[in-house]
C-alpha cells in the first residue's frame, strides 16, 4: 500500500468533512433559502474548480466531477458558455442530487437571496446536517486558479477526536517544527483544550498499552496547544518522518509525567527505555516498541514542548532547522502538495511498485487552513494555491 497517497486522501478527506461536518445556524426568516441543499453562482468558477479536480486521476473526486460536468452540458448549462450563473437544488439535503439539478439561473426566482449573500464571491452552498441547521459556505477562484474557501461554524461541530482540530478563542503561538522538507503541518490550540484520555478506546489494548495513570494524560501539565508534521522519508526508510509537539506549562513538571509514563509501558510490556537527545534537548527512546513500520518512537522536552517522534530520524529532523511563521491563528493546516508525488514515488520505488503510477498528480502546490474564534462561532478559511499562481501562499 502507498502509505503516502494514504495520507494524502486522508488530508483531502480531512479537508471534505471539515465542510462536510460543520453545521451553520438556521436561516434567518429574513435570509431565506431554498430548503435542503443548494448550489448557486458564475458557472465559469465552477467550470475551473471541475477542471482541476477532473485532474486527481484515479480518484473519486475527479469521477464526480467528469460526471457534473458531463451533466451541465447535457442540460444547455455549458461551461463557461450558455448561462453566467447557475443553481442546483435538492429539498431532501443531497448535495449530489443538487449538484445534479444545476441549470441557468432564473432571476427573481427563490435563489435570489443566495447570490446576495455570496456578492462578490463565486459560488455559494448549503448542506442540511439535521437538528434545523445546515452547512453555509462561500468559494472563490482566482484568474490563477486559486481556490479560497471560508465557513462559519458552531463550537460544537465536531466530537471525539475531531475536537482536537477544533480551534478556540486564544493562539495557537508560534510553532515548534521544523519547517524544512515539510509535507503536512498542523497546529492548533483546541477549543475544549487536549483531553489525551478520550482518544483512547476503554478496554482496549491502548488503554491496557497506557493504563492512563499519567499524569501526561491527565492534562494536567499541557497548555493546551499541538502540533504535528509529517516530512520527507529518509532515503531507504519505508515511512515518511513524523513528529508530534504539546506545549506544555512546566518543563520540569512534563519530564516528571513523562517519566511516569513510560515508568507505566516499561511496567506493562518488554521494553526499556535508552537515553537520547538531539538540538540540545534530552530525553529517551523506545527502541523495542517495533509495533508499526520503522517505529521505534523517541522523546525530548525543549524549552517549550514535549516533542515525540515516529523514531530518532524524525525527531533530529523535526528540531534540526527554523519553524514557520504561522501567524495569530488558534489553528493552522498545511499541506505542501507540490512534493507529494516525489516523496511517493521513492516510497513505491523502494517497496517494489511503480514510481510512475504511485500518486496523485495535484492541480494545486499548496493547501493551507486556518481556524479562530470569532465571537461565538469558529471561522474556517481555506486556501488552495494552483500550480499557475507561482509564490508563496
Amino acid at each position: 500500500m502507498n502509505r503516502l497517497r494514504a495520507l494524502a486522501r486522508g488530508f483531502v478527506g480531512l479537508v471534505g468533512c471539515g465542510l462536510a461536518a460543520t453545521a451553520c445556524a438556521p436561516d434567518a426568516p429574513r435570509d431565506r433559502w431554498p430548503e435542503g441543499a443548494v448550489i448557486a453562482g458564475r458557472s465559469a468558477a465552477l467550470a475551473t474548480v471541475l477542471g482541476q479536480l477532473e485532474g486527481l486521476e484515479g480518484t473519486p473526486l475527479a469521477r464526480h466531477a467528469r460526471n457534473l460536468a458531463e451533466h451541465l452540458a447535457t442540460a444547455g448549462a455549458a461551461i463557461p458558455g450558455g448561462c453566467e450563473r447557475i443553481e442546483g437544488h435538492d429539498a431532501g439535503g443531497n448535495l449530489d442530487r443538487a449538484a445534479g439539478s444545476l441549470a441557468c439561473a432564473r432571476p427573481g426566482g427563490p435563489f435570489d437571496p443566495v447570490h446576495a449573500w455570496r456578492g462578490e464571491r463565486d459560488l455559494a452552498f448549503a448542506i442540511p446536517t439535521g437538528r434545523g441547521a445546515r452547512i453555509r459556505g462561500a468559494l472563490s477562484v482566482s484568474p490563477a486558479g486559486d481556490v479560497d474557501v471560508e465557513l462559519s461554524l458552531p463550537p460544537d461541530a465536531f466530537s471525539a477526536a475531531g475536537r482536537l482540530l477544533l480551534p478556540g478563542a486564544r493562539p495557537a503561538g508560534p510553532s515548534v517544527l521544523s519547517g524544512d522538507d515539510r509535507l503536512l503541518h498542523l497546529r492548533v490550540r483546541p477549543d475544549a483544550g487536549l483531553d489525551l484520555a478520550s482518544l483512547v478506546p476503554a478496554d482496549g489494548q491502548a488503554e491496557r498499552l497506557f493504563r492512563l495513570k499519567s499524569a501526561l494524560f491527565q492534562d494536567l501539565v499541557l497548555d493546551g496547544t499541538w502540533e504535528a508534521a509529517l516530512y520527507d522519508p529518509e532515503p531507504g526508510r519505508p515511512m515518511p518522518r513524523a513528529a508530534l509537539a504539546l506545549g506544555f506549562t512546566s518543563r520540569r513538571a512534563a519530564q516528571h509525567a513523562m517519566d511516569g509514563f513510560l515508568s507505566e509501558i516499561e511496567a506493562t510490556w518488554p521494553v526499556r527505555r535508552t537515553p537520547f537527545s538531539t538540538a540540545g534537548a534530552s530525553g529517551s527512546c523506545l527502541l523495542e516498541l517495533r509495533l508499526l513500520p520503522d517505529l521505534a518512537p523517541c522523546y525530548v522536552a525543549t524549552e517549550r514542548s514535549l516533542v515525540v517522534g515516529w523514531n530518532a530520524g524524525s525527531l533530529r529532523k523535526a528540531l534540526a532547522g527554523p519553524p514557520d511563521d504561522d501567524g495569530e491563528s488558534a489553528g493552522v493546516a498545511s499541506a505542501e502538495l507540490e512534493r507529494f508525488p516525489g516523496a511517493d514515488a521513492r516510497l513505491a520505488a523502494l517497496a517494489g511498485g511503480d514510481p510512475e503510477s504511485a500518486s496523485v498528480q495535484w492541480p494545486w502546490r499548496r493547501a493551507v487552513a486556518d481556524g479562530a474564534r470569532v465571537g461565538d462561532r469558529v471561522r474556517i478559511r481555506l486556501h488552495l494555491q494552483s500550480l499557475a499562481s507561482g509564490g508563496g501562499a
